[in-house]
């Protein structure tokens, strides 16, 4: 066991406690990156029918990628994800197929959003408050070399799921790795009454099987692109609520969370000891230790 002189025993404690809670959590992240079991995707019928009608439609278009999961932020116990399969799913460096810069993904703010969301945050602040919540992950040391670089408005439609939700027209699947779709109405089957935010990740298939692909072997099925959606039945604000909206919701914390999903990272950890529990807890604007942990996990070739 390791002492630094002049901390005394209490900082010590403190120390073995932190180094812990990081060995508790690669183990955690180990364990949900190895395909464990959803805990939803059996019970929630509904949802798992939308995946099987997407992915129909999108093998009728002749598409190479299908929607593999659907994963939840909510204000209750509510389900946390829906998926196709039990296997894990990374990004490919440098992947061509989704046009990816290499080592780097790119991340683009849907230009369709309105000018406020329903309870009245503009456009403008929500924009900066999900750039915050790009750059504090950016800022993670696993993430060192993976530049996340935003692209700008490139014209047309730049989300796809929505079309299958009937809200608009099939955009451009890769106009950016990950998509920040903006606010929804809170509907059935994506969203209920508990729904803050989802994050849904299209994998690459081969065209002749339908199966998932692995193109450099690691074991995991290849993301094609990620999309994030909010809620906009909920009272979102950009502070830690007030005596007027006591409960309101943090932009940039949902989207921090949200962001941990687009990198590839599952649910894991317990309030308020992870972004990444799945129960929002509060205005959370940092990453704990349980986060990088996983980050490191899901990067292993940036630590």
């Amino acid at each position: 066991m390791t002492t630094i002189e002049g901390v005394g025993k209490p900082m010590h404690k403190r120390a073995a406690l932190a180094l812990f809670r990081v060995s508790v959590a690669v183990a955690m992240v180990a364990i949900l990156t190895a395909g464990a079991p959803s805990a939803t995707a059996a019970d929630d019928g509904a949802l798992l029918s939308v995946l099987a009608a997407t992915n129909l439609d999108l093998k009728a278009m002749w598409m190479d990628i299908r929607l593999e999961s659907l994963e939840f932020y909510t204000v209750g116990q509510g389900r946390s994800e829906v998926r196709v399969h039990q296997l894990p799913f990374r990004w490919v460096p440098g992947d061509a197929r989704r046009q990816a810069s290499p080592q780097g993904l790119s991340f683009l703010l849907d230009p369709s959003w309105g000018e406020a969301t329903a309870s009245g945050v503009p456009r403008s602040a929500v924009e900066s408050a999900i750039r915050r919540a790009v750059a504090t992950w950016g800022a993670d040391g696993c993430l060192s070399d993976v530049a996340l670089a935003e692209r700008k408005d490139v014209g047309g439609d730049v989300t796809v799921t929505d079309y299958f939700l009937g809200r608009g027209p099939f955009g451009d699947p890769f106009a950016a790795d990950i998509v920040f779709g903006g606010w929804i109405d809170g509907e059935p089957p994506l969203f209920h009454s508990d729904t803050l935010a989802v994050s849904a990740t299209y994998v690459f298939v081969d065209r002749a099987t339908g199966e998932p692909t692995d193109v450099d072997r690691d074991g995991h099925m290849d993301v094609a692109l990620s999309e994030i959606y909010f809620n906009d039945a909920f009272d979102w604000n950009l502070g830690f609520g007030s005596d007027d909206a006591p409960t309101a919701i943090d932009v940039e914390a949902a989207a921090l969370h949200e962001m941990g999903h687009a990198l590839a990272l599952g649910h894991f950890g317990l309030p308020p000891e992870a972004v990444m529990n799945p129960v929002y807890d509060g205005p959370r604007r940092h990453l704990e230790p349980i986060d990088h942990a996983g980050l490191c996990t899901v990067w292993p070739a940036h630590k």
